[in-house]
């Protein structure tokens, strides 16, 4: 398949960029299992580094097509996003629900999944400060108080301290 692809094209001249044309085009198709990509994978590499000596054999990230074939944890940010954010164990049905309706919100901005971790964290953190206070009433006055905590008794950094006013 990868020698169809250079067709007329000699191994010794064939570019890192055509290499990852190759395996962005195969991945995209999707028809391939992790474990049959990455044998692809070592059956591309031993042509130019094993066989041919080539050039390009030293510079493609072999290690990053390998590692990219693998299947996605659960967890991993790239999936995250599929699932509301899950509750802590022990929160409060009420908290689990601001904190839904808060990940939705941050999605609808398209903020990265980190940064929607982070958010939804510090909020998790003001609203168990808050504690047993119901949430709907808390306001500005609460979110103040909560970042002078922060400053004053748990002395985070000013960038710590404006996370969680965002989130």
């Amino acid at each position: 398949m990868f020698l169809g692809e250079m067709e007329g094209t000699a191994v010794r001249s064939v570019m890192p960029e055509a290499v990852s044309a190759f395996f962005d085009k195969v991945a995209r198709e999707g028809e391939h299992s992790d474990w049959q990509f990455r044998q692809r994978v070592d059956v591309v590499q031993l042509l130019p580094v094993d066989l041919a000596n080539a050039p390009v054999g030293r510079d493609v990230d072999w290690t990053h097509w390998s590692a990219g074939a693998r299947e996605l944890e659960p967890s991993h940010p790239a999936l995250a996003r599929e699932g509301p954010a899950p509750p802590a164990p022990g929160e409060p049905l009420e908290s689990a629900g601001v904190l839904a309706r808060m990940t939705r919100a941050v999605r609808a901005k398209q903020y990265s999944i980190r940064t929607e971790q982070s958010y939804v964290d510090w909020c998790r953190r003001f609203l168990s400060s808050s504690a047993p206070r119901p949430v709907e009433p808390l306001g500005a006055a609460d979110a103040q108080a909560f970042l002078e905590h922060l400053a004053v008794e748990r002395k985070v950094t000013a960038s710590t301290q404006n996370l969680a006013l965002n989130g």
